[in-house]
């Protein structure tokens, strides 16, 4: 078991493997975490928040999360920059080392294998067609493009799209990222994906029922 010492960078998202990452970055003790991460070419830790906040004190990680690598950094004024990062590898902090000026954790990676290949395959098929189906109740609901996601892809890759996609709460999204294979992620999502395109539905039957069908007026600032 490889054990790291990693910088982390707790945010209020959940990262994937595969996943883009868009980032500013402007409290001082994370331009030192990314310059020193770009001057050793090395990944550092993303994990959800679970409890504080982005900015400020040291915020409490969930122990699972994801590497990201900087594949490109825009300078900005006062030595702010925007970062396009990419996830890499799930991992699970062992403990906390360091708390200031940013957190290290002691981590070992934790491995997302496939599962049952053939069963992987068939709810891979399963939640491309419910997916199709939420992102046309969500593009219904909120009356315009759904995000565009690329289902072609395999099962793995799949189950990281369409975690990272699903309009639901990081809690529900942490709990993807905690899943060690595929087949299991993606039913988890098959059972996640039919309750929220219910949801969706219900709120477009309550919305014509109280608009007669009709977008409702909107104000200016709207």
């Amino acid at each position: 078991m490889q054990i790291i010492d990693m910088p982390l960078f707790p945010l209020n998202t959940v990262l994937f493997p595969d996943v883009a990452l868009p980032l500013r970055v402007f409290e001082e003790r994370y331009k030192l975490m990314i310059k020193r991460a770009l001057e050793a070419d090395s990944v550092f830790g993303v994990a959800l928040i679970k409890s504080g906040k982005e900015v400020g004190e040291p915020a409490e990680p969930f122990t699972v999360g994801t590497t990201a690598r900087i594949l490109k950094v825009e300078p900005l004024e006062q030595g702010n920059m925007n970062l396009s990062c990419v996830g890499v590898r799930p991992f699970r902090i062992m403990e906390v080392l360091q708390r200031r000026p940013y957190l290290v954790g002691r981590i070992t990676y934790f491995e997302h294998t496939l599962g049952d290949a053939e069963a992987a395959r068939a709810m891979a098929e399963t939640v491309r067609g419910k997916f199709r189906r939420y992102l046309n109740a969500l593009s219904q609901t909120l009356r315009r493009e759904p995000p565009q996601v690329d289902l072609n892809v395999e099962p793995q890759a799949l189950s990281y799209a369409v975690a990272t996609a699903l309009q639901m709460d990081n809690s529900q999204k942490q709990r993807l990222l905690e899943v060690a294979t595929a087949e299991e992620r993606l039913r988890l999502e098959v059972d996640m994906l039919r309750e929220e395109t219910k949801v969706l539905r219900i709120f477009q039957v309550m919305e014509e029922r109280d608009f007669g069908g009709r977008q409702p007026k909107r104000g200016p600032n709207a």
